[in-house]
């Protein structure tokens, strides 16, 4: 407030204008005068800086996107000098960071953005992704915690990742519960509307949630809801991890018939899932036949 006083009345003193009054301290006239314009300098500095950082960053961005890295790398570096004030250019050079492994340079960085921004839920979120790679996993927990609740619809890795810290703790129902919270947010929503800002991208992160949360299901044997949440994620992106889910949840549930088909289709995928030949190895010798139970076995001990 005291600066916006001042360099207002300079300004105005600038611009040879009447002053506001303001109190005698001896401040001579042509020292106000300077003082209003450098502030007017400064007020149309800001803007022009702003665009130019958000120009570089753009422009790091397409190389980062086609993997020239140490070229986004320059740009960034370029967007933060330019600007030091933006958050989301000290978000970006701290994910450069993270592509070239040096995530404790990448923590300063996000650190900054935090700084500056401590109500945007992203800067959080890769905070959180920083910390996994330390293995800070409580830090990361409480990095993801806060990127919720400031943003609890869009924060989808972040319930991935806090679903899986309960994971490594064997906390599987609470495990569960985020996942399943996570996934409320996205009932009903059509990802081939393409008016819907966050579509693309988030279909596969979905899809990644329903797949661990079917993995999750396996390991409290509920195999109906694991095949559930496998067809789920299949319907949201193909992908062959759901499928070798579904067919051992089948096999779990002695539907060797079922699970043999679905193992197939995971061994003729380019995936390599070397379990895969030992299921089907045994499912097809349950099944009675012992030239494919011999063939899969085989298959298994040479990988």
């Amino acid at each position: 407030i005291a600066f916006t006083f001042w360099a207002v009345a300079g300004i105005l003193a600038g611009l040879g204008q009447e002053a506001p009054m303001v109190p005698e301290r001896g401040i001579p006239e042509r020292l106000m005068r300077m003082a209003g314009a450098s502030a007017l300098c400064m007020l149309m500095f800001v803007p022009f800086a702003y665009n130019l950082s958000f120009d570089l960053q753009e422009k790091g961005e397409a190389y980062y996107k086609e993997g020239q890295l140490d070229r986004a790398g320059g740009y960034y570096q370029k967007a933060v000098q330019m600007d030091p004030m933006d958050n989301e250019a000290w978000r970006k050079i701290a994910d450069y960071a993270i592509q070239m492994k040096n995530p404790e340079q990448a923590l300063s960085y996000i650190n900054k953005a935090v700084s500056l921004s401590p109500y945007r839920s992203r800067n959080y979120e890769t905070r959180g992704r920083i910390l996994d790679i330390l293995q800070r996993y409580d830090e990361a927990f409480a990095a993801y915690s806060k990127a919720i609740q400031l943003d609890p619809i869009n924060q989808v890795y972040a319930y991935q990742a806090i679903g899986e810290y309960y994971i490594r703790k064997n906390m599987f129902n609470e495990a569960i519960d985020t996942f399943n919270k996570c996934l409320s947010y996205y009932q009903g929503i059509d990802y081939n509307d393409l008016w819907h800002f966050r579509a693309i991208p988030l279909k596969p992160q979905v899809a990644a949630v329903y797949l661990t949360l079917g993995e999750t299901y396996i390991r409290l044997n509920k195999f109906d809801d694991a095949i559930s949440s496998f067809e789920n994620s299949i319907k949201l992106e193909k992908n062959i991890p759901s499928v070798f889910g579904m067919g051992y949840a089948h096999y779990s549930k002695k539907e060797y018939k079922k699970a043999v088909e679905l193992f197939e289709e995971v061994a003729a995928s380019p995936l390599s899932i070397p379990e895969t030949h030992f299921y089907l190895s045994d499912s097809y010798l349950r099944m009675g036949n012992r030239k494919k139970a011999e063939e899969h076995s085989k298959i298994f001990e040479e990988l």
